[in-house]
């Protein structure tokens, strides 16, 4: 589902499994509760009007969540990567 970005506070960064995350705090147009978010240092940072694609859920015990759908690694559909598995395939 996708997700229109109304406004975002950085809340600190946290150590996770896979090394620090940013965390933000992050209200979505039709919400009335900001929903926690993390991400990587390196990533682009999130700013109102973005639209994120994603699932935002409630948690009883840390509240609403937002998580971000993967993009790219071995399902990215790039014009140019089918056309190098397709030569490959053909040699």
């Amino acid at each position: 589902m996708t997700y229109k970005v109304v406004s975002v506070v950085k809340l600190g960064q946290i150590q996770g499994n896979y090394g620090t995350l940013d965390k933000y705090g992050v209200m979505f147009e039709g919400q009335t509760t900001a929903a926690e978010m993390l991400q990587k240092p390196e990533s682009p940072v999130v700013k109102p009007g973005d639209v994120l694609e994603g699932e935002l859920t409630t948690d009883p015990k840390y509240g609403l969540k937002f998580r971000r759908s993967r993009s790219g690694g071995f399902g990215k559909n790039d014009p140019q990567t089918r056309k190098e598995i397709i030569r490959q395939k053909r040699k």
